[in-house]
């Protein structure tokens, strides 16, 4: 699984509390998944349950519990930016990798927020 998450100071309040910091995880290359673990295609239970988990966890920004995969971390002195690709197979050694989704913080802000191009 991999997320991006604002980590709120009272989890309770969030967004009305302030962000203590952010949150950036990456999805594993072998280890099994949701939809591994039940033996069903991706985009079925896990819309369901990254719903689930968003609805009780607003701080929760992106969540993708399929995709296998690596993430990028650019960071420069305005900005931290994660880049996440994910594998066409994780059992082929030939898989090739393609870009997913990114996410930043900027310096200073300790809240998320989506971009829609990796760096470079």
């Amino acid at each position: 699984m991999a997320w991006v998450n604002d980590v709120p100071v009272k989890a309770a309040t969030y967004p009305l509390s302030a962000s203590a910091a952010t949150e950036f995880v990456v999805t594993s290359v072998t280890s099994d998944n949701l939809d591994d673990i039940l033996k069903v295609e991706p985009g079925t239970v896990s819309v369901v349950a990254a719903a689930a988990i968003q609805a009780a966890n607003c701080h929760v920004r992106w969540l993708d519990t399929d995709s296998h995969g690596y993430g990028v971390l650019d960071i420069t002195g305005t900005r931290a930016q994660m880049d996440y690709y994910v594998l066409s197979d994780r059992t082929d050694p030939a898989a090739t990798a393609t870009w997913k989704s990114s996410y930043r913080t900027r310096t200073g802000t300790q809240k998320v927020e989506r971009v829609y191009s990796p760096v470079g």
